[in-house]
């Protein structure tokens, strides 16, 4: 399985600058049977990696997988700080976000647009953490883009992960459950001090983006590491990498070459960020499709034919999952005198006639206001 979100929002902007694109990919997904899913049940990096690789296929337990991997308190000799990084059940993702708010819905944002600091971060946590002490809630975070927040006790609500939240209207993927207006009256509150923040202030002040809510997501323990097959896995995300040190199987850096992709047999998994970031934070984005086609898709291609594998499947960050059994070697044949579709063929029609605006992980345009952009 590759997952590579943003990559067809990467591709749409490449053909808009009339950038030509060679056409291992394009081959891969014309021999593709696609699968689509409802609007309801959009996947998500978390969703589709935990299918792959943890035995109860949903992501519950993000929050607590990602915490360990950014606490992990082993080989520390410290009491204090080992009892303040205990992992616990009611530990969840609240990551800083802004939605742009209009007569109608509010949009979230790609939070990576903040582009936060850590001084900021810490000025912000410690305004919450000071109004919330009574009630048994805590901030923390060592990223600025992934937030903790602890509770007193576990949160009954099922929530949607920032990576399918982006660009989509906050009311259809707020969190539900019996919790759901707990958390939502908390919120209320967050919000208020984050409008009043001086952090905020000073932000808009030079022209970026306040930090106007937080993205809840997360809840429940990690699924049983039993049972999880032989996978290689290649990332550079660091929830797949998260549940990769959780279960104990090494998680490679992503092939710079066709020769340092050693690939499982059995089973093979790679997870790229490379195409979520913002535009302007894409200096090389022409390069890393280059990379993608001649690297990726062309050993995706090769393996199909020459090992085990029977399939390979593909998620480029939009509502559809790209399915190329290892019985392409026959239709090759067929399809001899076929004229391949383009890239363009496979982008979604809204981003198509949108002519690429910048997308963020999840193939969601977000539009800024003027008097915001940074």
């Amino acid at each position: 399985m590759v997952l590579a979100p943003g990559l067809l929002s990467a591709i749409a902007n490449a053909t808009a600058s009339n950038v030509s694109l060679p056409g291992n990919l394009a081959r891969l997904l014309g021999f593709a049977e696609q699968l689509e899913f409802p609007e309801a049940v959009l996947p998500s990096v978390e969703s589709l990696v935990a299918g792959a690789l943890l035995s109860n296929e949903t992501e519950s337990g993000a929050a607590c997988l990602t915490w360990l991997a950014d606490y992990s308190v082993a080989g520390s000799h410290n009491d204090q700080t080992h009892k303040h990084n205990q992992p616990t059940a009611t530990v969840m993702r609240t990551d800083p976000a802004y939605q742009q708010i209009d007569m109608n819905n509010a949009t979230l944002g790609n939070p990576l647009e903040l582009e936060l600091s850590v001084a900021e971060c810490t000025a912000l946590q410690e305004t919450l953490n000071h109004h919330f002490k009574e009630d048994g809630i805590r901030f923390q975070s060592k990223d600025p883009h992934r937030w903790y927040c602890h509770f007193d006790s576990l949160l009954q609500v099922t929530t949607t992960p920032t990576s399918a939240s982006i660009g989509r209207d906050v009311a259809s993927v707020r969190p539900t459950g019996d919790d759901a207006r707990r958390w939502r009256s908390k919120l209320a509150e967050i919000e208020m001090l984050l409008f009043e923040h001086p952090v905020n202030t000073a932000r808009q002040e030079n022209n970026k983006l306040p930090v106007n809510t937080l993205w809840l997501w997360g809840e429940g323990i990690p699924a049983s590491s039993a049972g999880v097959k032989n996978t290689s896995i290649y990332s550079d995300n660091f929830y797949t990498r998260s549940v990769a040190s959780y279960l104990g199987i090494q998680c490679n850096d992503l092939p710079d070459t066709a020769a340092a992709m050693q690939v499982a047999e059995e089973s093979t998994l790679i997870v790229i960020d490379k195409f979520t970031q913002p535009n302007f934070l894409q200096p090389n984005s022409h390069e890393n499709l280059q990379w993608f086609d001649e690297i990726i898709s062309d050993q995706l291609w090769v393996r199909l034919q020459s090992t085990n594998w029977s399939k390979v499947t593909l998620w480029l960050g939009d509502n559809r999952l790209f399915h190329v059994q290892a019985s392409v070697k026959k239709q090759f044949f067929r399809r001899l005198f076929q004229k391949p579709k383009p890239l363009s063929a496979y982008l979604p029609e809204a981003e198509s006639s949108m002519n690429a605006l910048p997308m963020d992980a999840s193939s969601h345009a977000v539009q800024q206001p003027k008097s915001q952009r940074v």
